[in-house]
This record gives C-alpha cells, structure tokens and sequence, in this order.
C-alpha cells in the first residue's frame, strides 16, 4: 500500500511540472530587417514636355545601413510627412504582437514585443532641388506634387521595382499617395542647404552688365537680371558654371575658380558662309571653306545638319533610322571637332516644316490636299503640319543630339507654313488664321526652347526678309516680335533679289544692296527696340546671281551689302551661295 501511495505521488508531481516551474514564455517575435539600400547616382536634368516642366535629380545617398538592421524604439520622435525642419512631431506606434500558443493552466505573462515604427525617408537631391511625387513608379507618369528637399515623407509599404528595374517607394505626402524615386530618398535628414553662389556677368570689353544672360550650375538655370546679376540657391561646389548671352562667347569654368563670382563675357560675331549638306561631308570642299574662314574675316560656318529633303547626320535618334533620314557620309561630331580645333563656330542648319522625308513616312503628320494625298509646293516637296505636334518631339530630339555633337548654335529654317503653291488646296489640322498660324510657330519656338536650353546651345531662326516689314504675317505664320521671344539671334533673309519693285523706294530693289539692306535693317531694330529682349539680328545676305532682274552678284555688291550690315552694328551676318562657292575678296579684313 505503501508503495501504491509513493507511486502516485511521483505521477502527480510529473503531471503538475509546468505548474511548478512556470510556463515557457512565447518567444518574442523579430522585427523584419529593415536594409538600406545605397543606390548608386544617376544622371539627371531638367525633363521637358510641352507645356509641363519637371525634375529627376541626381540623388547622393549615405552608406547602407547593416543588412539586418532592426526598427528602433517605439517611443522615439520622427518626424512625418507634415513635420517641420526641426522633427518635433511624434508617430503613434501600436503594437503588433504575433499571436503565440499559450500552454494551459498557465498564470506567466507574455514578453513585451518592440513594435517596428513607420518607415520616414527624407529627399536628398545633388542640387538641393525638389522631388517628384508621382502616380505610378515611372518618369513618364503624371507629376502629383514636388518634395522640396530635406523633407520627410513616410513609406507605404517596400521598394518597388519597375519594369526598368527602376527602384522606387510608394509614399505619403501631405495628404497625397505617390511614388518618388528612390535614389532620391535616404534615411537620415540631410544637412540644410548652404549659403548659395550669386555673381554678375559684365561685358569683358566695356565692364558693362549683361542682362538676360543664360547661366547654369551643373543642372540648374538662372538668368542674369538688368545688372547682369545672378544668384543659385545652391553653393558652388565644384560644379561646372556655363553662361551665354547672344552676342557673346560661351563662357565655361569651375564656379569656384570664378573671382567673386564675377564673369566677363568676350563679344562674338559671326560672320560666316553656307555649307549645303552634301558638300560638307567632302573632305576636299569641307577644307576648300575651312581654309577660306582661316584666311579672310569670316568666323562661322552655316552647315546643314537636316536638309531641304529632311536627310540628317548619322543619328542615333531612333525615328530617323526607322524611317531612313541619316546619312551615314556624314559623320557630324567629326565636322564639328575639326572646325572647333580651327576656332570656327559652327551653326547647325536645321530645315524644319519642310520636310519629304517624314512627310512621306508619316502621311498622317502631313499636310493634306483637299485634292487627296499629301501636298506639295511648286516643287514638288511635302511639308509637316505645323498643327500636328507629334513631329515636335521628332525635330527637339534631333536638335538636341546636335547640340550634345558640339554644334554651337541650332538655326530653325523654314520654321513656317507652306506659301510656295496652291494654298486653297492646303488642309491641316489647326485654326488656318493668321492668329492661328502666328501662335502655332510661336508654339514650336517655346516648346523646342524648353527643350534645348538644358543642353547649353544658342538657338537662332531664319525669317522672311518681308516679315521685317510688314507686321502681317502673309500666310507664313512669322511675326518678329513673337519669333524673337524664344531664340538669341534672328536672320532676316535680307536678299535684295526677294524684294518687290518698289521695296525701299527702289524700282529696281538689287540695283540700291546698300540703301535695301540699310532700310531693312533699320525697321528690324525699331521693332525690336520696343521689346527689350537681348536678342541679336544677323541677316542673310545675297552671294548668288540675281534671279529677277539678272543683276550679276559679284565683290562689290556684297561687300554693300556686308557694310551695311556693319554700319548697323549687326552681330554678324551670314553670305548664301547654294552651291558654297564665295570669292575671298568679298570676306577681307576692313575692306
């Protein structure tokens, strides 16, 4: 009996152990390793579309965080989305304890668990500039909002990663859900922006200031007021410091090698010649003009970069192989080193309206003929509808890879409508008025503007000699003063063989090149005086046969017409030949 009872009292010690000993606590669960990823920097720069301007910036992150890296203390202060630069609001945190078995019969108590607090990033951009909150994790989406820089946005949930690849973070953001690139975001505030970089641009001849200068710092643009003042919000660093000005050099240097931030611009005048767009891409006839610049007064080369027939360099612009517009002969970057390494400005000649190529590969951007099919000009040659703006994307992104090529100046001709032909059979896709035209061209000058002053390039358009007379736009959709709104230099076609019997008073207007240029040129700037833009004028002027009366153009005629040009204090002035054949004599020092 004895024994029975003993063995019954070890039973039940076994069977009321837990009791004795205190139930096992549920283990705490582990806060998923928050790993901070350390994106490398990428390019960034200002992203253009018509009508909308935006920004991806080049983002510097700090180092990662240890893989592993748990959430801090649940009662720590972070700043949110609507905090100010000094943190001071608090993020509730609530506990996420995992549900754990419980042994039964057990009066222990569970482990306290340290709760992950929300995930606040801050935008950390190279140039202190803003980030994009957008509606889906792609630049091509639609701009939300921008976040200036420094602030705090918190995460909605975990990276994501696009089709691209592209890292992004869904965030929150006062009041609005969107995605922000994440090489824009870090985890600790970054350091407030230090004190910015301000200087002046004064002409190096005169020490005069130099209004509406163009002045860039690494990727941010300013222009210089009416006493040549400028001013970043953003320190120098060791960024590069661009400024141009019509009528001046490009001026380039490391900002903080800059005195006082004080630049001086040295004055450039072109004085050049037409290069057509075959002929350039002979080495002989290429040398023939290079060798006639080195010798005379001449500084500049006009060249061809899209011809009449829309035919262009060997581009990388996709939609210009696709259709088969480049022509491998002619190598631009190339033509654009060896003139450089002889002190030429090089002006890219860009035909833009005017345009078989595209015309014939795109029939629906063309101009239609209410005869059917596309129209065409006397000639024979289509044209692109200046209404159907999916061609402007076409001609900015051409533009735009000349300019990085080292074209120094991108002229815009046949930047108009059609007026060579039966323009009662003309149809295009637009309000065909003389407001309607003039807006339109208007238009492409402010979109293409937007699109090429990032690249550090001056932009220049060719004109009717009769637009500087006539404020009627005459079916061209040229009116100087809206044209000159978007450009640095304008270049009247000044040809005295264009003009009318009468024009100037003359009944033979090739006969007087003097008195017609002269006269030409002084309704140019009491127009423009008006306006108080800095933009330039540099006329064409005739080096070719005269068609209308059989005038011959000869030294004497255009030496007229280059002295009436200088008379006027012109910046340059450009000579055409079709064929590029020009007499040395017409282009001499002080002639």
């Amino acid at each position: 009996m004895s024994r029975l009872f003993a063995l019954l009292c070890i039973l039940c010690a076994f069977a009321f152990l837990p009791v004795a000993c205190g139930s096992k606590a549920p283990r705490q669960a582990q806060s998923p390793p928050r790993t901070a990823t350390s994106p490398s920097a990428v390019g960034g720069g200002i992203v253009v579309g018509k009508g909308e301007a935006g920004r991806e910036s080049t983002a510097v992150a700090p180092s990662p965080a240890p893989t592993g890296q748990t959430g801090g203390d649940p009662g720590m202060v972070i700043p949110t989305a609507d905090a100010g630069a000094d943190g001071t609001s608090t993020v509730p945190t609530t506990m996420n304890t995992p549900e754990a078995t419980q042994p039964r019969e057990t009066t222990s108590t569970p482990a306290t668990q340290t709760p992950e607090p929300e995930k606040v990033l801050y935008v950390h951009t190279e140039e202190y500039v803003e980030a994009n909150l957008r509606a889906k994790p792609t630049t091509a989406s639609d701009i939300l909002d921008t976040v200036p820089y420094r602030t705090s946005v918190r995460v909605l949930g975990g990276e994501v990663r696009n089709d691209e690849g592209e890292s992004w973070y869904k965030v929150a953001y006062d009041g609005r859900t969107g995605y922000i690139y994440g090489e824009l975001l870090v985890e600790r505030q970054p350091k407030p922006i230090p004190p910015g970089f301000r200087g002046s641009v004064v002409e190096a001849a005169t020490g005069k200031p130099v209004g509406g200068a163009w002045v860039y710092l690494a990727n941010r643009i300013e222009r210089t007021d009416s006493a040549g003042k400028f001013r970043f919000r953003v320190p120098a660093g060791g960024s590069e410091l661009t400024v141009m000005a019509p009528g001046y050099a490009k001026f380039t240097a490391k900002a903080a090698e800059v005195a006082r931030g004080r630049v001086a611009l040295e004055g450039l005048d072109a004085r050049g010649v037409y290069l057509p767009f075959y002929t350039a891409m002979i080495p002989a006839q290429r040398e023939r003009i290079f060798q006639l610049i080195d010798d005379t007064a001449l500084n500049a080369v006009v060249v061809d970069i899209k011809s009449d027939e829309g035919l262009v360099w060997d581009a990388d612009v996709p939609l210009a192989r696709e259709i088969g517009a480049t022509y491998e002969g002619f190598d631009l970057e190339e033509f654009v080193r060896k003139a450089h390494e002889r002190d030429i400005y090089v002006i890219g000649r860009f035909t833009v309206f005017k345009d078989t190529k595209l015309a014939t590969n795109r029939p629906e951007w063309a101009i239609q003929s209410s005869e059917g099919g596309l129209w065409m000009d006397d000639t024979k040659n289509r044209y692109i509808d200046p209404f159907d703006e999916r061609a402007w994307d076409y001609y900015a992104d051409l533009a735009v890879e000349a300019a990085n090529l080292g074209v120094d100046e991108i002229q815009w001709d046949y930047v108009r409508f059609p007026v060579d032909g039966d323009l009662s059979t003309l149809r295009v896709d637009g309000e065909y008025t003389e407001d309607g035209r003039i807006n339109q061209i208007t238009e492409f000058l402010a979109y293409t503007e937007r699109r090429l002053r990032p690249a550090k390039v001056y932009i220049s358009a060719d004109i009717f000699g009769l637009t500087v007379w006539h404020t009627n736009e005459n079916y061209l959709g040229q009116r100087l003063e809206r044209v000159v709104r978007h450009i640095d230099y304008v270049s009247p076609m000044l040809y005295p063989s264009g003009f009318n019997s009468g024009s100037g008073g003359y009944k033979v207007p090739p006969a007087h090149p003097y008195g017609l240029i002269k006269q030409s040129l002084e309704n140019t700037y009491e127009r423009l005086d008006k306006l108080g833009l800095p933009v330039k004028v540099r006329p064409w002027l005739q080096a070719f046969y005269d068609y209308g009366w059989g005038i011959p153009y000869e030294v004497p005629q255009e030496r007229a017409q280059r002295k009436a040009a200088e008379d006027l204090n012109t910046s340059g002035w450009l000579f055409w030949n079709p064929a590029a054949k020009y007499d040395p004599e017409s282009f001499v020092a002080n002639p």
